[in-house]
């Protein structure tokens, strides 16, 4: 690859026009829900006319945990089935794609180029969070997209509210309200790679690829009781999102 993956990319992206909106946030809670593990987020995309976002997005309003369920394990099937491809083959697709897209929690990016991919119903992206209040409205999806009439595309946004310790409620409740956008991650922190992560196998690309081809495996969260936090709140969430992180990476193939 003449050029680095970043650079590709922000040629592919900067060349698009650019779109801002906001989108459906949910909130789930408890561990019958097998769309994400608890102590994470899921950006959702898909083109227009797909019916299996469309019975998700009517499950999540419902809390139909059954259908939720059911759909989340159709799409693992769905990528169990499809050719993983190398990084320069997914710049190449992210490139032709019709929109790529960046998810925003205020002013902080959590997630970087995603983009929908061909024979899947929706792609996913994982992304880290610690627990404790949040705007819905806060979130704000970013579209890079080839025409003015391009339709834009389906998404929503999930959280799964993490079992918190005391220590990190307590963390949580001192953290200034400046820097409340801390409570989530970015999926990717090398923020250069491209996020169609269902069909992406590499060691280029971090935190969500195993685990979305991974099927969405319980990580060990639980090693965060076991974490010498420092007494700065800041500090202390930093190294709560670095640990979830972490165990969102884990591989359970």
């Amino acid at each position: 690859m003449s050029k680095p993956i970043h650079d590709l990319v922000a040629e592919a992206k900067g060349k698009r026009i650019e779109r801002i909106r906001r989108i459906p946030v949910f909130r789930l809670a408890g561990e019958e829900y097998e769309l994400l593990p608890p102590g994470s987020g899921l950006l959702i995309i898909a083109e227009r006319g797909s019916d299996i976002f469309d019975q998700l997005h009517q499950a999540l309003a419902t809390n139909d945990i059954d259908t939720i369920n059911n759909i989340n394990t159709e799409i693992k099937t769905t990528i169990g089935r499809l050719k993983k491809v190398d990084l320069e083959s997914a710049v190449k697709v992210l490139q032709a794609s019709k929109a790529v897209a960046d998810l925003y929690y205020g002013q902080k990016q959590v997630v970087y180029n995603a983009f929908t991919v061909a024979g899947v119903g929706f792609t996913h992206v994982l992304f880290p969070y610690v627990g404790g209040n949040f705007e819905p409205s806060d979130f704000r999806l970013v579209e890079y997209v080839t025409s003015e009439k391009a339709e834009q595309l389906q998404s929503l946004v999930v959280v799964h509210e993490p079992e918190i310790t005391d220590r990190e409620r307590s963390v949580l409740r001192n953290l200034p309200e400046e820097s409340h956008g801390m409570v989530f991650g970015p999926a990717d922190p090398t923020a250069g790679a491209p996020a169609a992560l269902a069909v992406i196998t590499t060691h280029a690309i971090t935190a969500s690829i195993t685990l979305v081809v991974g099927a969405c495996g319980r990580p060990p969260f639980d090693k965060i009781e076991r974490v010498d936090f420092p007494d700065e709140p800041s500090l202390t969430v930093m190294q709560l999102l670095e640990t979830r992180r972490e165990a969102l990476g884990r591989d359970d193939r």
